[in-house]
């Protein structure tokens, strides 16, 4: 069995990101030369969070392995049926076909 990915979890303790509006004039601030000094950043940035694409495939990984146990038996017996039902289908006809050529 694969090991099963674990789930990202959110830091013990965000962190806090000043105003939006504190945040443009801080930039604005930084164009012109000048250097801000009311604008508090925090000194760590927050981990890296994992992509929506990610997360998908964690998603499907999981229920795959939870549900395909059952998938896989149900196929198997859907295509083990499909196939007989087709092949006494094929020998009925080609009987028939054997049977017409001899008239």
């Amino acid at each position: 069995a694969a090991a099963r990915p674990t789930p990202a979890t959110l830091p013990a303790n965000p962190v806090a990101l000043p105003p939006l509006a504190d945040a443009f004039a801080a930039l604005l601030a930084a164009e012109r030369g000048e250097t801000p000094s009311h604008v508090a950043w925090p000194a760590t940035m927050a981990p890296p969070q994992p992509s929506a694409d990610a997360i998908a495939e964690q998603i499907t990984t999981r229920v795959l392995e939870q549900i395909g146990p059952r998938v896989d038996a149900a196929v198997r017996t859907s295509v083990a049926d499909l196939v007989s039902q087709l092949a006494e289908r094929l020998i009925r006809d080609e009987i028939e076909r054997i049977k017409a050529a001899i008239k």
